[in-house]
């Protein structure tokens, strides 16, 4: 920022809201922020020359990252691929991106010893550039161990075919799975960064995807609408798993998405340490009153939560892709929650616990104004997913 605001430097801005924007796209790289100012000289500082600027920088930034990718060996490809979500986060490997560094394109964090992204921007390019490769050679769902790494699978695979995704309708269906909800429209252009849900900020023209940087975060993704679209166009919620949306473990975390946010209390002072840089990285809505930052960070447009999951609803037809994904031995389909003949011969409390959970967790939605639909596999095969062989 001293870069950008002495006015001995080369890379004075006068404007303040110029130098934001800099700063924002380029982070700390000085040739990066020097030409960026260059930019600024060109174009000029009205909010729409702003965006000529980012675009200039990140079509720059992507021809880095195609060198980069020219230059990386085939096994560091697919490592960096495989954990595309680490990468957003600021927790990938930086032996495998050190080159990147000499793009401008990463930092190397202190403290961790990982490789951050220098800005959003940055960030943006690295991930749709392996997003594409990932879409290109995706491993079929099944194939991959039942359990925490299908779901990490799971959660790189939506993260690529988001990355862009066009405009379509996919049948989704109820919370238990026994009834067809209306059809959700997923569409984004371009994919950020972001760490608390007040940065998850509508662009002009172009939808969103915002990919959370704490590895805590209560969903996996949320996309957020161009500022000039329909504001019927909600924002929606998305979030993945292998076991199905009645199952207790996940209720219990959807049921946290309507909890109230905590009190606030002010930290200690201490030394920095080892474990800093991955609590810089929490959330305040990882400990309650997510649904309530979404919606005051967009009281204007309905919110719609996306429940994948890598199994088959009752109601979704057969399509030879079920049963893709029961991590827990879960039952087959959701809509076996709290029914069935042997349910109903033998019913014990734990059994029972899910059925009320689940009414919570309805009436806590319907309160908040938050629409519910579980999109299975036959919906996550027509996004693009590759679920089987």
């Amino acid at each position: 920022m001293d870069f950008l605001s002495d006015k001995e430097s080369p890379g004075y801005l006068q404007d303040p809201t110029a130098r934001k924007r800099v700063h924002y796209v380029c982070g700390g790289v000085l040739r990066s922020l020097f030409d960026a100012t260059r930019a600024v000289g060109l174009y000029g500082t009205s909010p729409a020359d702003l965006d000529k600027m980012e675009g200039h920088m990140r079509s720059d930034m992507e021809d880095s990252c195609k060198k980069w990718m020219a230059e990386a060996s085939p096994d560091i490809l697919e490592k960096c691929k495989s954990s595309i979500a680490n990468l957003v986060r600021g927790s990938a490997r930086w032996k495998d991106l050190k080159p990147a560094y000499d793009q401008g394109l990463v930092a190397l964090a202190p403290l961790d010893r990982a490789a951050v992204p220098v800005s959003s921007v940055a960030a943006s390019v690295l991930h749709a550039a392996l997003a594409k490769l990932l879409r290109a050679s995706f491993k079929p769902l099944d194939e991959e161990d039942v359990g925490s790494r299908r779901g990490f699978a799971l959660e790189a695979q939506l993260h690529a075919v988001l990355d862009p995704c066009t405009r379509r309708a996919i049948p989704t269906f109820s919370l238990d799975g026994r009834a067809r909800s209306k059809a959700v429209t997923l569409r984004a252009d371009y994919a950020l960064p972001f760490l608390t849900a007040t940065e998850t900020t509508p662009a002009a023209t172009t939808s969103v995807l915002y990919l959370p940087k704490a590895s805590g975060y209560p969903c996996d993704a949320i996309i957020v609408p161009a500022a000039n679209s329909d504001l019927t166009e909600p924002v929606v919620l998305l979030e993945s798993s292998v076991t199905p949306p009645t199952d207790d473990g996940r209720l219990n975390k959807l049921l946290a998405w309507f909890k109230a946010a905590p009190p606030q209390c002010k930290a200690a002072k201490r030394k920095a340490t080892q474990a800093d840089s991955a609590e810089a990285k929490r959330a305040p809505e990882e400990f309650g009153g997510f649904i309530d930052m979404v919606k005051a960070a967009h009281p204007t447009r309905p919110v719609v939560a996306v429940l994948c999951w890598l199994g088959r609803c009752e109601a979704g037809g057969d399509s030879g892709d079920g049963g893709a994904g029961h991590a827990d031995g879960a039952a087959a389909s959701v809509a076996a929650d709290g029914a069935g003949g042997a349910a109903k011969t033998k019913q014990s409390t734990k059994q029972k616990q899910p059925e009320s959970k689940k009414q919570r967790l309805t009436e806590a939605a319907k309160a908040k104004g938050v629409e519910l639909c579980v999109l299975d596999t036959s919906g996550l095969h027509i996004l693009g997913v590759r679920t089987t062989r």
